[in-house]
């Protein structure tokens, strides 16, 4: 009898655990459309921000980072 009644709440924990997670919001990823490089900041596609990106400058190609 004990045993049972342990599996039923421990079964019971479990489910309503697992139904507030599903009603949590997933986490958002903030996203960016400005590459900024050592020379400047260039307009690009939307990316995730801190994600690596590549703009054309004056000077040529010029790696950078995504930024708002």
């Amino acid at each position: 009898m004990r045993r049972s009644v342990a599996l039923l709440v421990v079964t019971a924990t479990f489910v309503v655990g697992a139904a507030i997670a599903a009603r949590s919001l997933p986490a958002q990823v903030a996203i960016g459309n400005v590459c900024s490089t050592a020379v400047g900041r260039y307009p690009g596609p939307s990316s995730p921000l801190g994600s690596s990106c590549t703009a054309a400058t004056p000077y040529g190609p010029a790696s950078g980072v995504v930024t708002q």
